[in-house]
């Protein structure tokens, strides 16, 4: 093929159809997989008509994929073909065909983020919004944020993601469930924690995300402490949701059905999600106090006194 043919852009249809909440986010990974993977410019009909539900996920995975493509002139033209009212929230988040109302059925939330700062600002007034639909107590609000930032910073500070990260939230009307979803197309989980000369070794995928998910465990061991995504999980599980991780050629989810395997496709970059249930504690404190050793012992190795940070 002469390099003017590969140039050219040919056409790209991908028809998204019916649910695509909690596990079936893996179902939108496979359908999405040709844009993912996109090596030269296309002609994107994103076909709608058949969705029915968009899960926090699933949707912050879709938006950083379309982010993706965007960014590296890989779509010369897209647009969004539906005859119902899914299309108006997707044509908001991507940017294809104008922007409409957002809220539908429910609150749906979608923000992209490239610094610290921009991270901080989404997570509090985030978490504030969840807080006061859900009625969640000021502290829960505060674990609610701190999770949320841990999620985030894995993007700022681990993925060197050229476009950022996608950050949405889900709450469908009339429930007491919420779902929060992180994604990016950076350097994934596995060539993230290579870079520290103690898991240089890393195996594949499967290892890297069974390491990562253990306290202590950080590609930056000069500036993280390698307790995010443990808080995270122990915390969401612990109130009755669920957490999942998705990166490369793995999965990890905690909850109901709690498992780490390998999978396909492969997936660029890296996407978190959770659930969160607002009719039970949502308490940050039960995953300080699993972890309370592995604190002590990080404290210890920084040339802490352990005894100083106990209140009388």
């Amino acid at each position: 093929m002469h390099g003017r043919d590969r140039d050219r852009p040919v056409l790209l249809r991908i028809a998204l159809t019916g649910t695509y909440d909690g596990d079936d986010v893996e179902r939108l990974i496979g359908d999405l997989d040709p844009l993912a993977r996109l090596s030269r410019p296309v002609m994107l009909d994103l076909d709608v008509s058949g969705l029915v539900s968009l899960g926090a996920p699933a949707a912050a995975w879709l938006v950083a994929v379309v982010e993706r493509a965007r960014h590296a002139d890989l779509l010369a033209h897209a647009a969004i073909i539906d005859s119902k009212r899914a299309g108006a929230t997707l044509a908001a988040a991507t940017g294809i065909g104008g922007r409409p109302p957002t809220a539908v059925h429910g609150y749906r939330f979608m923000e992209r983020f490239s610094t610290q700062d921009e991270l901080h600002a989404i997570t509090e007034a985030l978490s504030g919004t969840l807080a006061a639909r859900g009625g969640l107590l000021p502290a829960e609000q505060l674990g609610l944020r701190m999770c949320l930032d841990e999620l985030g910073e894995n993007v700022t500070f681990h993925a060197d993601s050229p476009t950022g990260g996608v950050i949405s939230a889900w709450h469908p009307a009339d429930t007491y469930e919420f779902e929060i979803g992180v994604a990016d197309l950076g350097i994934g989980m596995r060539t993230s924690i290579a870079r520290n000369p103690e898991h240089a070794d890393v195996a594949d995928d499967l290892d890297a995300m069974a390491r990562v998910v253990t306290p202590r465990v950080t590609s930056t061991p000069h500036r993280n402490s390698g307790f995010g995504l443990p808080i995270a999980s122990i915390t969401f599980t612990a109130n009755g949701g669920a957490f999942y991780l998705r990166s490369g050629a793995a999965v990890a989810k905690t909850g109901m059905n709690t498992s780490m395997r390998a999978t396909s496709p492969h997936l660029p970059g890296t996407l978190t999600g959770a659930s969160i249930r607002t009719d039970r504690p949502f308490d940050i404190n039960v995953a300080y106090a699993e972890l309370r050793q592995h604190f002590d012992a990080s404290l210890q190795e920084k040339g802490f006194d352990v005894d100083d940070f106990e209140t009388r």
